[in-house]
């Protein structure tokens, strides 16, 4: 058996695992004939290089987390969602222990506590979910769920001490976030821990617990609230949910992005990391595929009866079917018990139907809702004393188990349909709609109290799932195709990423003697440089009281190998502090040119290229510009790699760090020593004086003793230390955002 390269062996399997793609959604399998024919008799090249190549056996990508580590998570995500589920109802048990605290009457207790308190619940959700589907895009979403779980479980924890009905109003929509925000991230989580053939299963681990977490916790309100007092179980859950959060921190660390698409194993078995980001025109397609639209919009109507179930059914059974709160408490529990069952049952069966033809998942889930009516109107209307306790929970085991059978297959239908860096946000959509729905649906519900009374308002509400699994039906015209053009996408990708990467070992060889040694090396002899042609007359020292370089002559002259202009963070690749950057672009003469002229030479033949951050540049960039970043998104994952995502994203931000790999990017882009303009957002300058509006007097500002710093300027640097000639490099004063300003060309998503 000859053996290749692992890139070589990378990209066949990558065009294996395309060309299986492209004959899944053209419904055909591929005759395995060599060089099948185009429209004008040639043969298509990628087959005559698969058949050039010598057979291999395919190198099979390996999950960087072994089996029991994803167990471990799954059930530690499994375990949170439980305790952050079970706060929705803890109030539904003990509703009139609730209202006679508060001074409220009957009325009152079903509009403001059941209707106008799940609102404030549920609609903060929604803004939580929709925040945190996006972050889950591009941040480390561990760090983000231990967040959301402090933020949101601290407000639940001090419930406990609440004397008015506003303090209560705000603390419940604190827990809102909590609630609201985490099924995005822990199924996108789901989503890179599992391949499709298991995430069903998986998705309905998650769903059991949250359906036990939701029974749990109304079963301790209804048995621990009576006993003692209505606000104890409160406090009893959010304890360990804040507990769990540091154990979260602790011990679970952030999945690769993809790792179990089909169409990404090439990629990743080459060492190329899934690196897209979410961006506003991948919004713009997530929303156009079909199945997303179905599974969002079904939880309007789908979570009216929902709202009946959790808010009002409860205090239902006890007022107007004469139980006692904890038998009523005890129905409810079946309810959730059969919920539980029913995610499991409904999770496996989805799975095997899914493996077998994937239209059957989305008929399972359909017929499940629609049966589900039956067993809820049976509570509802019948003469419950008469029929018996037994029948009643029955009857509630049942309507769990048939309504709960579609969750964990709707949520593997949008994983499946969506690339991994849009999940957070598909899956946010319709974390949104159900918080909406649960949160206005016992508001709609207590209107249809106030115009027909209980008994009908109930009936019409739990209608709410005859439109919603009938649109759940749907799905079998839609999932197949979407999912076909997911993979696609995907492919196109990989494709890319694996050429980028073939450039770059091409573009590595000229560089030999700079590339190859390491990072802390190459700018060692960098400082050495810089050293030299300051000819020892410009020192600096760091001034700590103004964060700022100033300069000081009595530093002149410090060699290379002192280290002492050697900058190393905690995180990303070292460099060289500003000042050496400066004196060594002046003293060689970089030339710099405003906005207007680097458009003219942009259109007489020079490259224009932004180092700007690709999401940056993907929303807006200067026309006819390309985009080499010199910093990227933080890669690694140790505690200060950690620390620096968590503060950014606190101000939502992205934490990035220098590329190591730039200068070779860079050569792998653009020939070396051809004619380039740089850009970055603001340009910086190089320029120590400033000048006064009136006289345009010229003097020394020691503010800008070395000008002022920017990406654009330091990458520069980079590529002359490369060896790279300053005469065919040009520098654009205010960067993109002068550009900008100006009212020149622009071009992308934001344009």
């Amino acid at each position: 058996m000859t053996q290749v390269a692992p890139l070589e062996q990378a990209c066949q399997q990558q065009a294996a695992v395309n060309s299986a793609t492209d004959a899944e959604a053209a419904g055909q399998e591929r005759a395995g004939t060599p060089g099948s024919g185009t429209s004008n008799g040639s043969f298509v090249p990628v087959e005559i290089q698969q058949a050039l190549l010598p057979k291999v056996v395919l190198q099979h990508y390996q999950h960087p987390f072994g089996p029991w580590r994803r167990r471990y998570m799954v059930g530690l995500v499994s375990l949170i969602a439980a305790l952050l589920c079970a706060d929705q109802n803890l109030l539904a048990p003990n509703l009139s222990a609730a209202a006679a605290y508060f001074g409220l009457n009957d009325q009152q207790k079903d509009t403001i506590l059941g209707g106008y308190l799940m609102a404030a619940f549920f609609l903060i959700g929604a803004p939580s979910a929709l925040l945190c589907g996006y972050l889950a895009d591009t941040h480390n979403r561990v760090l983000m769920l231990a967040a959301i779980i402090i933020i949101g479980e601290a407000p639940c924890l001090c419930t406990y001490w609440v004397t008015e009905l506003w303090q209560f109003f705000v603390l419940r929509m604190l827990t809102g976030i909590a609630v609201g925000g985490c099924f995005p991230l822990v199924f996108s989580l789901m989503g890179d821990l599992f391949p499709t053939s298991q995430r069903s299963a998986m998705a309905a681990l998650v769903q059991i617990a949250v359906g036990f977490g939701i029974g749990g916790g109304q079963l301790l309100a209804g048995m621990v609230g009576p006993a003692t007092n209505w606000k104890v179980p409160f406090v009893i859950l959010a304890a360990p949910s804040l507990l769990l959060a540091v154990l979260l921190l602790l011990t679970v660390r952030e999945p690769p992005r993809g790792a179990y698409e089909e169409a990404l194993r090439g990629q990743l078995a080459a060492g190329a990391a899934y690196s897209e980001s979410i961006s506003w025109r991948k919004v713009k397609q997530l929303l156009a595929i079909p199945s997303n639209w179905i599974i969002i919009l079904q939880g309007l109507p789908g979570c009216l009866p929902w709202g009946v179930m959790q808010t009002y059914i409860n205090d239902y059974l006890h007022l107007n079917k004469g139980f006692s709160v904890e038998m009523a408490t005890v129905v409810i529990l079946m309810f959730g018990l059969g919920g539980g069952v029913g995610v499991l049952a409904g999770g496996a069966a989805g799975q095997l139907l899914y493996n077998w033809r994937k239209e059957a998942m989305a008929v399972l889930t359909g017929v499940s809702v629609l049966a589900g009516v039956g067993p809820v109107y049976f509570l509802v209307n019948a003469d419950l004393m008469a029929a018996g306790y037994a029948s009643a929970l029955l009857m509630s085991a049942l309507a769990g188990f048939l309504v709960s059978m579609a969750g964990p297959n709707l949520r593997a239908i949008m994983i499946n349909v969506n690339t991994p860096e849009t999940r957070g946000v598909s899956l946010a959509l319709q974390s949104v709609t159900d918080d909406l729905g649960r949160g206005l649906g016992p508001v709609i519900v207590a209107g249809f109290i106030s115009a027909m009374g209980r008994q009908g308002a109930f009936n019409l509400s739990v209608a709410g799932w005859v439109p919603c699994g009938l649109m759940l039906c749907c799905l079998v015209f839609t999932m197949r195709k979407d999912e076909q053009q997911m993979q696609q996408r995907l492919g196109k990708s990989a494709d890319a990423a694996l050429q980028q990467i073939q450039l770059r070992g091409a573009a590595r060889a000229p560089h030999t003697q700079c590339s190859s040694r390491s990072r802390s090396y190459t700018v060692k002899v960098c400082a050495a440089t810089a050293s030299t042609k300051r000819k020892g007359n410009v020192g600096f020292k760091w001034d700590p009281a103004n964060s700022r370089w100033v300069r000081d002559d009595r530093f002149a002259g410090i060699a290379a190998d002192e280290d002492r202009t050697l900058i190393k963070p905690k995180t990303g690749a070292a460099y060289q502090a500003w000042p050496v950057v400066h004196t060594t672009l002046s003293d060689a003469g970089l030339k710099s040119v405003d906005v207007e002229e680097a458009r003219k030479l942009s259109r007489a033949g020079w490259t224009l290229v932004d180092v700007r951050l690709a999401s940056d540049f993907d929303a807006m960039s200067a026309e006819g510009s390309i985009n080499v970043p010199m910093f990227r998104l933080v890669a690694g994952n140790s505690a200060w790699d950690n620390v620096k995502k968590l503060a950014m994203a606190s101000f939502a931000m992205k934490a990035t760090e220098r590329d190591p790999d730039f200068v070779d990017t860079f050569c792998k882009t653009v020939k070396k020593n051809s004619k380039v303009l740089l850009m970055c957002a603001v340009g910086g300058t190089l320029d120590t004086n400033v000048t006064y509006r009136r006289d345009k007097k010229l003097f020394a500002d020691p503010e800008r003793a070395f000008g002022r710093e920017s990406r654009s300027l330091k990458a520069i640097f980079e590529l002359y230390d490369a060896g790279w000639s300053l005469n065919n490099i040009r520098h654009v004063e205010g960067g993109f955002q002068q550009w900008k300003y100006q009212g020149l060309p622009l071009a992308g998503d934001e344009e």
